[in-house]
């Protein structure tokens, strides 16, 4: 940048070039006059009086992403995420036009062999790509080559594995409709009634210890909280009275009871096998993969964290690791793995194109997401202007708003009632009969040890 004051002129101007440095713009900001000395000519900011980049090019290239990426058709890009979408604005902004290179596999590391980086970062570094069309996670090693762009994001960090099976109908799960405490209060109250039953029965109907036994009580109210009539209503009001309770109690615990139990039924989810990144190190069953050349490798290697360093230990071997995100599914979905990476990758990729359904476990890592762009770019200054610009004009917000998803791609395909989700009911109606045969057989025995008693025959 200079400032100039031509001879025959009081006008001094901004002269700043374009990014080829073969066109020169001016910019009027100052008039000099012998009378009224310097007079300011605009009270714009630098970035606003230089926004304006008459149309130069810039060459974008992206990572490769699902099976689609973006497309520039007559100028026009299209076929972009969230964060494209931001950058493409801001750029637009400035009044640039574009050549969207090929997709390049990888983000990139430090080759150590070839003292050089690699992938995508490689392109940037070179000079073959201006401004990456993808958002790269900030990180300090990184920072010491490239000049990022402020944040645009702070997404988090999750682990991502294939989905366990559903859980069938646990036989437990009619024992947790009510937790241990309403369980003995309910024993309690059975035996309650059916001492109280028989107390008032012996007491009011007068009737002989032995004929009306205390079993008899027990089976008579087991039976109004299975909703089962009584074949002698008594006469006694305060019997009757007791008897009604003891149904309104039973249609209140037995509604309870059912909307606990169907609502089990209806809410079937699977069991993650861990839900922290502790217990996904504890569990050991599962290997660990991230993507070839990416931020959790420079991660994974740098980490002080003894967490991270037990899961680096779990990584795959460098050459097996996957470039691509559909590529890491497809692996998880063939294999024990888990993949752990940022969240907003992920998204980028449309449910449909998943080779299986997926579940995430959600860590308390964060990172910081921003473009990166070769050492001194004074392109970034720019940038992180409008970048700020737009956050506080509320535009990056309404982009967030534009690209949320606002349904579910995934199929909920039809699928049939399985035996095993019924064994739970045929379980216990077998216990039923093979109880009441047994019963069956005790009340024959104790019939013929009756019978045999009063004849005066022993019982063989």
């Amino acid at each position: 940048m200079m400032l100039i004051r031509c001879y025959d002129s009081p006008m001094i101007r901004e002269w700043y070039s374009i990014k080829s440095r073969t066109e020169v713009k001016s910019f009027d900001l100052f008039e000099w006059t012998l009378k009224r000395g310097l007079i300011l000519k605009s009270d714009r900011q630098l970035y606003q009086r230089r926004s304006d980049f008459g149309g130069a090019e810039l060459k974008l290239a992206a990572i490769k992403e699902g099976k689609s990426g973006p497309t520039i058709s007559n100028g026009k890009i299209s076929n972009i995420d969230v964060f494209q979408h931001m950058m493409l604005e801001v750029l637009q902004q400035m009044n640039f036009t574009f050549q969207l290179l090929l997709a390049v596999d990888t983000f990139g590391s430090w080759d150590k062999t070839a003292n050089r980086w690699t992938g995508l970062l490689d392109k940037i570094d070179s000079g073959e790509v201006d401004v990456p069309f993808t958002e790269f996670t900030i990180l300090k090693d990184r920072a010491e080559y490239f000049d990022y762009t402020w944040a645009i994001s702070m997404p988090r960090n999750s682990l991502y594995i294939r989905e366990p099976e559903m859980n069938n109908f646990k036989w437990k799960a009619y024992l947790r409709a009510f937790s241990s405490d309403v369980w003995i209060s309910l024993g309690a109250l059975l035996l309650a009634s059916s001492i109280m039953l028989y107390y008032m029965k012996v007491k009011i109907e007068k009737t002989n210890l032995m004929g009306n036994s205390f079993m008899k009580n027990v089976l008579q109210v087991w039976g109004i909280y299975c909703q089962q009539g009584i074949p002698n209503f008594p006469r006694a009001s305060s019997l009757r009275t007791a008897i009604v309770f003891l149904f309104f109690s039973q249609i209140i615990i037995i509604a309870i009871y059912s909307a606990f139990i169907i609502s089990d039924l209806t809410t079937l989810s699977t069991t993650l096998p861990f839900e922290t990144l502790s217990e996904f190190v504890e569990d050991g069953s599962y290997k660990l993969t991230i993507l070839r050349n990416s931020a959790e490798e420079i991660m994974f290697s740098t980490s002080q964290d003894p967490v991270y360093s037990k899961m680096s230990k779990m990584l795959k071997p460098h050459n097996e690791l996957p470039v691509s995100g559909i590529e890491a599914f497809r692996q998880l979905c063939n294999e024990k793995l888990a993949f752990y990476g940022e969240e907003n990758k992920v998204k980028k990729i449309s449910t449909s194109e998943y080779p299986c359904k997926l579940t995430m476990v959600f860590t308390n890592k964060n990172r910081f997401m921003g473009f990166p762009l070769a050492k001194n770019n004074p392109l970034r200054d720019f940038m992180n202007y409008y970048i700020q610009r737009f956050k506080e004009n509320g535009i990056m917000n309404r982009i967030k708003n534009m690209h949320a998803q606002t349904h579910d791609n995934t199929v909920n395909g039809f699928h049939p009632v399985e035996f095993s989700d019924i064994s739970v009911a045929l379980a216990i109606l077998f216990l039923g009969f093979v109880f009441s045969i047994l019963l069956f057989l005790l009340e024959q025995m104790q019939y013929r040890i009756r019978i045999c008693k009063n004849s005066g025959y022993t019982v063989v």
